[in-house]
């Protein structure tokens, strides 16, 4: 038998080298992880163009892991403007793109949006990332199959549309479904019922959907994301207070200012006397604001702040920022098996498909109280 010699074996991998290179595994990353890798700021819609870099919105990190999450298939931002909504959103598509391929359903609240945010966003974030430059085509390309409202890639498409679309929201299957700026939503696609469960919808055959709905509150009490994050863990960014040590969400009640007007030209001129201090509810003190922004943050489930839970909120991951803060809050729910909760309030999830099992006595003295983390109630109950 004759013997491979080193220069045939060399001809042989470079013959099969473009065959088998699309047989390489995705890497194993989480979406911060592939975005401080691969994701390039665009100059278009930058003041900072160049490299992302998570750290400088440590607030977007647990979001965007909480996407990878198997456990994990909805998560809602509420969140003031311009605080990186929209660069989650762009982070978690090209995650997609380059790592976890499958259809996705863009939904913005017009036509005219979904256009503007592809041409302005979508396009130079491709164009400037090297990854997704190779696997989705210019639009101006011959035969690539792309336009502006649709990019396909391998594995599938990016699809963007308007809320007010009835036509696009019922026609394709979409394993991954992003709505951005949901309160500005129209309140029926046509005459066909309300967008997001006609988005919805497109998910049913997909056992490992993805949801991500994102926008800026409007009117309290009737707004749609903060119905879509009441349902969830509601989880606030919280700041911990140096004197104390006890982590607080800053609200605009807690933060101490003495304004100062004068009349300029017979027109009222607000300035401020002093520095601005907020207010530690756990102790009282008052914190400058130059300290408060050194302080550590992290995210806080509903439970941990305040006791309690709903029912309803189990499995669900939600996060969202006040009126005053700028950081943002979050809403994430688990998996969707066929789950139900106790009907014995033990605080476990009882494995059952339509019925409410009670658990044992025993499993009822040691299950976790309603206080604790969320990810707790993901155990199937012994029952």
């Amino acid at each position: 038998m004759t013997r491979t010699t080193k220069k045939a074996a060399a001809k042989l991998n470079t013959a099969i080298a473009g065959a088998v290179k699309r047989f390489a595994p995705p890497e194993s990353l989480t979406v911060d992880e592939w975005a401080d890798k691969h994701r390039r700021l665009s100059p278009e819609s930058s003041a900072e163009a160049g490299p992302w870099r998570t750290k400088r919105t440590p607030y977007l990190e647990e979001p965007m892991r909480a996407f990878t999450d198997p456990k994990v298939h909805k998560i809602v931002m509420v969140a003031a403007s311009q605080v990186g909504k929209s660069e989650l959103e762009l982070n978690i598509i090209g995650y997609i793109i380059d790592q976890d391929p499958g259809s996705i359903l863009y939904v913005h609240p017009t036509i005219d949006d979904a256009r503007k945010f592809s041409r302005l966003r979508v396009a130079p974030m491709i164009r400037d990332s090297k990854p997704l430059k190779a696997k989705v085509h210019d639009v101006k390309a011959k035969d690539s199959g792309n336009t502006i409202l649709q990019k396909s890639f391998p594995g599938g498409m990016l699809t963007m549309t308007g809320s007010n679309s009835a036509s696009a929201l019922a026609s394709t299957p979409a394993r991954y479904i992003i709505g951005d700026e949901r309160d500005r939503w129209a309140t029926s696609a046509g005459t066909e019922g309300d967008p997001w469960a006609l988005a919805e919808a497109r998910q049913a055959t997909f056992y490992n959907a993805k949801a991500v709905e994102v926008s800026t509150p409007t009117i309290k009490g009737n707004s749609n994301i903060e119905t879509s994050f009441y349902q969830g863990t509601q989880e606030r960014w919280c700041h911990r207070c140096p004197e104390c040590g006890e982590y607080s969400e800053i609200v605009f009640d807690n933060i101490h200012f003495d304004p100062e007007v004068k009349r300029i030209r017979g027109k009222k001129s607000w300035s401020l006397k002093s520095g601005v201090s907020w207010s530690c509810p756990a102790c009282g003190c008052l914190i400058p604001e130059d300290v408060m922004r050194k302080q550590p943050a992290k995210w806080k489930k509903a439970s941990v702040l305040f006791g309690s839970m709903p029912s309803r909120a189990r499995g669900l991951r939600g996060r969202r920022s006040s009126s005053s803060s700028s950081t943002p809050r979050m809403t994430r729910s688990a998996s969707r098996s066929s789950t139900t909760p106790c009907s014995a309030n033990c605080g476990k999830i009882a494995a059952t498909s339509r019925t409410r099992t009670p658990c044992s006595p025993a499993a009822r003295t040691t299950a976790p109280a309603r206080t604790a983390p969320l990810w707790s109630c993901l155990t199937a109950c012994s029952c």
